[in-house]
């Protein structure tokens, strides 16, 4: 039996539970997303004190890369979590699938939203009640409930489950809805990722303009993706096909849904989900389309952009600036070249292509997508939402897509960064995705204000 070190915390008065941005439920996810992708200091980003004197990177990398495979086999997938609170405190257990057999994840978070004990043991397959969608109301579906009423949605595929919460507004629908197809990384139901510089994002945007939306007599979903709790399934084994099927799927368990108004939904992509929804919109019928700071030139361009920008605040040189490009020309190169099942290395620096096989054929599917080639074959009104202080896609993207785009208009929020907050600076470093961050001026009013404008089955 493998006992990984567990520190339980000493009982405290009770206190509620931690806020959606950064519960345990949450927590646990990124530690678990983060040893799955080989990002073992972030998997100990949010040990307290204790745990870090206890166990460091490298010993979590030996514990998930040696210990863990000798004794249950090759890890498949994780299911849904659950999570106790008792004390203040929390525990979360996450029922692991491994090559030989069922292992569970235990997590436990202290009133300070810090992991206190991590501890991995043999486990059994989760029962129907708890492999299935919940019917009632569970600690995931609080933290994430906005609507007037919030109901867990579970879209089945092949042999996992996207699961999520549908909010709800006041009133009798069918509602119109908006889906909110999230962002690249460990991004939750909320828009939240610990795993992120500076701790990540967690201040819970899509919760926030979900609430917004609800408001105005817009229904919300909101499905975690393949592999992130509460959805089941490998999330480390896709490429960009799988994630457009995915949100088909999606799309059309809306058209069924009694709350919903087959007629009316508009699909949200936010960042590499804005790469996802247009190709969305070219598969299936929808009412509208979002981009949200959404890529309008290839992502090789993109990313080459992003460390050329970061090399040119750290005062580089010219000539160092030009050795950079060439070098991720030549990696990237080797990635679209790349058959499956081949990790992809370039010099001795070691970077996520020269780790992983899996996320080499990602990359590789997404560097393969001509966003205005697919913008110019969407023919519904489309919104593209940009910001100015956008590091991650530069503020001449938004203006690309609505120039391909037939039906195409622009909100320009000169004051929003990539994670739809209030920005002080086109930067990555300095920015505060924390806890306290708010959802830039004039986002929810001006999607909102083109929702209400929009008039289905017009294309004008």
């Amino acid at each position: 039996m493998l006992a990984m070190a567990l520190v339980m915390p000493a009982a405290q008065a009770a206190a509620p539970p931690a806020s959606a941005s950064d519960s345990c439920t949450a927590l646990s996810a990124n530690l678990l997303h983060a040893m799955r992708n080989g990002h073992f200091s972030a998997a100990t980003a949010h040990f307290d004190k204790t745990m870090k004197a206890l166990l460091s990177p490298q010993r979590i990398k030996q514990a998930w890369q040696q210990q863990l495979p000798a004794i249950f086999g090759a890890f498949k997938n994780a299911e849904m979590p659950q999570e106790i609170h008792k004390g203040g405190n929390s525990i979360v257990i996450t029922p692991l699938r491994f090559a030989n057999g069922w292992g569970k994840m235990l997590v436990a978070c202290n009133t300070q939203n810090q992991i206190a004990g991590w501890r991995i043991l043999p486990g059994k397959a989760p029962n129907a009640a708890t492999s299935q969608a919940p019917t009632g109301a569970t600690v995931w579906i609080a933290e994430a409930a906005v609507g007037a009423k919030t109901l867990p949605i579970t879209v089945e595929r092949d042999g996992f489950a996207l699961r999520g919460v549908l909010d709800l507004p006041a009133g009798r629908g069918p509602f119109p809805v908006v889906d909110l197809i999230p962002g690249s990384g460990p991004v939750n139901i909320n828009g939240n990722d610990h795993a992120g510089p500076g701790g990540g994002i967690a201040y819970s945007p899509y919760k926030k303009l979900a609430a917004a939306l609800v408001k105005a007599s817009w229904a919300v979903v909101r499905i975690a993706k393949r592999g992130m709790p509460p959805s089941t399934g490998n999330g480390n084994d896709v490429v960009f096909a799988d994630q457009v099927d995915d949100n088909v799927a999606i799309v059309e368990a809306l058209r069924k849904n009694p709350h919903i108004n087959s007629r009316e939904i508009v699909v949200a992509g936010h960042s590499i989900g804005g790469l996802i929804a247009p190709k969305l919109a070219t598969e299936t019928p929808l009412a509208g389309l979002i981009l949200l700071e959404a890529p309008g030139e290839s992502m090789t361009k993109i990313t080459i952009t992003q460390a050329i920008e970061s090399a040119k605040k750290e005062v580089a040189s010219a000539r160092k600036i030009i050795a950079l490009k060439d070098h991720l020309k030549q990696l990237y190169s080797r990635v679209v070249k790349a058959p499956p099942g081949q990790t992809v290395s370039l010099g001795k620096k070691q970077t996520i292509f020269s780790k992983s096989a899996s996320l080499v054929q990602l990359y590789k599917s997404w560097f393969a997508q001509k966003p205005l080639a697919t913008a110019r074959k969407v023919k519904i009104p489309a919104l593209v939402v940009q910001g100015g202080m956008d590091f991650n896609i530069p503020p001449g993207n938004g203006k690309r897509l609505v120039r391909a785009l037939p039906y195409g208009k622009l909100l320009y929020l000169p004051k929003m960064g990539h994670a739809l907050d209030i920005a002080p600076c086109r930067c990555m470093k300095q920015l505060d995705t924390g806890k306290h961050a708010k959802l830039a001026p004039g986002l929810a009013a001006g999607i909102i204000h083109w929702l209400q404008s929009l008039e289905v089955g017009n294309g004008s």
